[in-house]
């Protein structure tokens, strides 16, 4: 048994409270002197499957004078928090995701003005792939928007292209977008392209990587060098820095197939 603490219940008569030597609440209300014991006697379950089998304990009061008994930092909960995985139904309580403006610079193209806009939910099996292993779609599905422009120093001309984000990978502070572009200034529209943003910490700034920015080659039957189609969450390392703006990156685990063996 822990130490006692004062908790409000009931409404208050005349004569209780103060007259008796006891601390007091608000008007209305009684201060009664009830014991608590700790750990709580009827544990709480964890909510998720991830924390089958532990159970969390309801912490006692946190000190007398009526203040509200809260529950203890369970780590299991904690862990599932963090992760963004503490909702009611096996999902996401908050899905991952990747959003942010910046200007990053650009190796080859040092002066120009390369700007890019992401906005990117997971959104796990919600492209259904029919005739495949995977009917249900795939745990990356996303949803969301990037932009991109690009203005040449020398001519001043300035390129836009809007894509429609179809998958989203996450790892801590680096995350892969892929998406198809939907409108061009440059004549790509239907093509999938593809970022990494990595998400800096202190001194260490945020990163960013586009799939047409370095060499996507391959071999072809006849020994000749072409570009390949970027597949879904496909992207180079974040290797142009960020000089303006910044990136989030909000990184939740794999969420399991639906359909049980696939």
């Amino acid at each position: 048994m822990c130490r006692s603490a004062h908790v409000r219940v009931g409404v208050r008569r005349p004569g209780s409270g103060a007259s008796r030597g006891r601390p007091t609440g608000p008007p209305g209300r009684e201060t009664h002197h009830v014991p608590h014991s700790y750990p709580h006697p009827h544990p709480q379950p964890c909510r998720r499957p991830d924390g089958a089998g532990h159970r969390c304990r309801r912490a006692g009061p946190r000190g007398a004078h009526g203040r509200r008994a809260g529950l203890r930092r369970c780590p299991v909960r904690r862990r599932l928090r963090s992760e963004g995985r503490e909702g009611h139904d096996g999902r996401a309580a908050r899905p991952a995701s990747v959003s942010g403006k910046a200007r990053v610079s650009y190796a080859f193209s040092p002066d120009d003005e390369i700007w890019f806009t992401v906005d990117a939910r997971a959104k796990p099996y919600s492209r259904p792939l029919p005739g495949t292993k995977a009917p249900d779609g795939l745990p990356t599905d996303a949803v969301g928007t990037i932009h991109y422009s690009h203005r040449v120093a020398a001519t001043g001309v300035v390129y836009n292209a809007v894509a429609e984000v179809d998958c989203l990978s996450t790892g801590g502070p680096v995350a892969t977008v892929t998406a198809v572009v939907t409108t061009s200034d440059i004549g790509n529209a239907n093509e999938r392209i593809g970022l990494s943003v990595y998400q800096g910490r202190g001194r260490d700034g945020d990163r960013l990587g586009f799939s047409w920015g370095v060499a996507n080659l391959d071999m072809g039957p006849d020994q000749q060098p072409y570009q390949p189609v970027v597949g879904t969450c496909m992207a180079p390392a974040p290797f142009a820095p960020v000089l303006r703006g910044g990136f989030s990156v909000h990184h939740v685990e794999l969420e399991a197939p639906k359909t049980p063996g696939r």
